[in-house]
């Protein structure tokens, strides 16, 4: 009997720890940024000595404004009060970032900036927006990213694409009405149900943009200058029936110089500007 009852003691003990796990798990962390240093996944740099996964406020309280993760980080919402001074973010190499909630707030007059380097990655989740960020996808020639799933927009950001970074909207993500440039080997691509929105997208030299699946450019305004493409799916070519053997002919004939000629999948738009 004692030993059943012991065994129940612990069983209790063990769920009660078990449930004191879970409701520590679901608790979502803010915190206020102080930035004694620059690193965000450091504790002491927040308030309540704790790095935020829900909401992180930034104000003008002479905290360090350039700010560099080191580790992995994902975030819901970044405030930024009325009166907060120019932050920068330096996607620390080989991390990801991750804005997963409302995304970014301003209502500061200045703009945050985002620098993703090399091997690293910035994506928007869910509902999340980039507010009027300004987004610099640097990869110095290996690979920087920044990526929008789900139902995310860019909102209003300012995205540069160069050095083989790029901006990739996935999923029924929209561009919304942020201004992309690519150059250098940087590219925006759109890729499932995604959509250009109201976007301004410029292509440079060595810029691309391109659209796959059933992403559409929606409203967009494209430029594509000297040196830049801009790439689409090409249509299957419809079936017909000739309507006479020199119809045949001809058309065979035009078959078969297609195939003799070198193929590109996507169709480019060059040195030109248009209103899609």
């Amino acid at each position: 009997m004692h030993l059943r009852g012991g065994l129940l003691v612990i069983a209790s003990a063990g769920f009660g720890a078990l449930a004191m796990l879970a409701s520590k798990a679901a608790h979502a962390t803010d915190g206020t940024w102080l930035g004694a240093t620059t690193d965000w996944n450091t504790a002491a740099n927040w308030s309540g000595a704790a790095v935020p996964d829900n909401v992180a406020a930034f104000i003008n309280n002479g905290a360090s404004t350039s700010v560099t993760t080191s580790a992995s980080t994902s975030i819901n919402t970044m405030v930024f009060a009325p009166g907060a001074p120019a932050y920068s973010f330096t996607i620390g190499s080989s991390t990801a970032f991750t804005i997963a909630g409302a995304g970014i707030v301003n209502t500061s007059s200045n703009a945050p900036n985002f620098f993703v380097g090399p091997i690293s990655t910035l994506s928007f989740t869910n509902n999340s927006t980039a507010g009027n960020a300004v987004i610099t996808n640097n990869a110095g020639g290996f690979s920087a990213v920044t990526n929008f799933f789900n139902s995310s927009t860019a909102g209003n950001a300012t995205i540069i694409n160069t050095n083989l970074g790029f901006t990739s909207f996935n999923d029924t993500s929209t561009a919304g009405n942020a201004t992309i440039t690519s150059g250098s080997r940087g590219f925006v691509a759109f890729l499932g149900s995604a959509t250009a929105g109201n976007a301004n997208i410029t292509n440079n030299a060595l810029g691309s943009a391109t659209f796959s699946n059933s992403s559409t450019a929606g409203n967009a305004t494209i430029t594509t200058n000297f040196g830049g493409f801009t790439t689409s799916p090409i249509p299957a070519p419809r079936a017909t029936r000739p309507s006479s053997p020199t119809a045949a002919a001809t058309r065979n004939f035009s078959s078969s110089a297609a195939a003799a000629m070198p193929r590109s999948s996507p169709r480019r738009v060059a040195y030109s500007t248009c209103r899609v």
